[in-house]
């Protein structure tokens, strides 16, 4: 039987914690983050970087914001031991943001969730400590795998299980096969994703927290070069992306 702590070991392999390959793989949710955290209309002076790998994104913001603090969190011990070594400037902390963020109330004005609450498992816990960290109308930027995506609407038109859903731990199973190659690359291990979000399911669970969603923006999670150019077309539709990235706003204290 696979307990908590047991399944959280799988976020100190390589591979599965967000170092900087993995936020290549998927360079156009890096990118549109990228473009988000750059338009925000007041530049933060406090950022909280919550399931951070190795700090890629948080150094990122950095650049964009130099004067910032810049704080970073993430489950994975080697993670944050790389991210001390490589970014000297980034505030690492290991911690578990489902149970506990290690920060006091009403401290910050940019918190960014890359992907992470798709690994999530007390969602409530998780929401309530980024409402009680972040500032009366301080900013979420919040982002998953799309339950509703054109692909995942094929595939379970066709009896198949949706992309990017894991049911184990220790391997990946395929969704399908095409010529002799697996979707996903059973070659790559399991990265924790336990339930993935539609937009409206979304927008109302955050809506519970206190955290009122502003902006919705589809992006393409998909590398295949055969499928990356239709999975760009539907990243204009943010229902039928692959990604969704949502912007919210802290309208209150719990």
């Amino acid at each position: 039987m696979i307990n908590q702590s047991s399944a959280d070991e799988i976020y100190e392999k390589p591979g599965v914690f967000g170092d900087e390959k993995k936020y290549l793989v998927s360079g156009d949710r890096l990118k549109k983050m990228l473009e988000i955290t750059q338009n925000l209309q007041d530049p933060p002076t406090t950022v909280l970087d919550i399931a951070t790998g190795t700090g890629l994104f948080a150094n990122e913001v950095l650049r964009i914001f130099p004067h910032a603090n810049v704080y970073a969190v993430d489950i994975s011990k080697k993670a944050i031991s790389i991210g001390k070594n490589k970014y000297k400037n980034i505030k690492f902390k290991n911690a578990n943001a489902e149970i506990k963020l290690p920060y006091r109330s009403n401290i910050f004005d940019f918190v960014i969730s890359g992907e992470h609450i798709p690994c999530v498992k007390n969602t409530d816990t998780y929401l309530m400590e980024i409402n009680r960290v972040l500032k009366i109308n301080g900013k979420l930027m919040i982002t998953t795998p799309n339950l509703t995506s054109w692909l995942n609407r094929i595939l379970l038109l066709f009896g198949k299980s949706i992309y990017f859903y894991e049911v184990s731990f220790k391997r990946t199973i395929p969704v399908l096969r095409v010529f002799n190659r697996s979707y996903p690359d059973i070659t790559l291990p399991p990265t924790g994703l336990t339930r993935i979000f539609d937009i409206n399911t979304l927008v109302t669970l955050l809506g519970i927290y206190g955290l009122e969603v502003s902006d919705i923006f589809g992006v393409s999670l998909l590398s295949s070069k055969f499928i990356k150019p239709i999975d760009q077309l539907f990243s204009h539709l943010p229902t039928f992306a692959s990604g969704i990235i949502l912007k919210a706003v802290k309208m209150k204290n719990l």
